[in-house]
C-alpha cells in the first residue's frame, strides 16, 4: 500500500540557520533603537508639558494674589483714596487737564482772532 511513496524531509543547513538567528538579532536591535527614539521623544514631551505646567503655576499664583488684593479691598470697602499711585493718578491727571486748558485756545478764540485778522 505504501511501498511507492517516499517521504523526503528538508535538511537546513547551519547557514541558513545562522542567518535566521542575526535576522531575529536585526529585527531585536532594530526594535531597541525604535524603543530608546520613543522613549526619547516621551522624556522630551515631558520637558515641555513641565515647562508650560511651570508657567501656568506661575499664571495661577499670579491669579490668585490679584483676588486677595481685590479681596483686602472689599473688605476696606473699596476706600483707594488712601492710595498712593490713586492720588498720583489724579494728580497727574488734574495738571494734564488744566495744562491743556491753559495752552490749547477753544474753538471761539480761534474764531475770533480769526475775525480779528479779517
Amino acid at each position: 500500500m505504501f511501498q511507492g511513496l517516499s517521504i523526503n524531509s528538508k535538511k537546513t543547513s547551519k547557514n541558513t540557520q545562522s542567518k535566521k538567528a542575526n535576522k531575529g538579532k536585526t529585527a531585536s536591535l532594530e526594535s531597541t533603537r525604535t524603543y530608546e527614539r520613543t522613549l526619547a521623544r516621551i522624556i522630551e514631551n515631558q520637558g515641555e508639558i513641565l515647562s508650560e505646567l511651570k508657567v501656568i503655576k506661575d499664571k495661577v499664583r499670579r491669579i490668585e494674589n490679584r483676588l486677595k488684593d481685590l479681596e483686602q479691598k472689599m473688605d476696606n470697602g473699596f476706600d483707594i483714596t488712601n492710595n498712593k499711585a490713586f492720588k498720583e493718578d489724579m494728580i497727574k491727571g488734574a495738571a494734564k487737564a488744566l495744562i491743556e486748558k491753559a495752552i490749547y485756545p477753544e474753538n471761539s478764540q480761534i474764531k475770533s482772532e480769526a475775525e480779528k485778522y479779517v
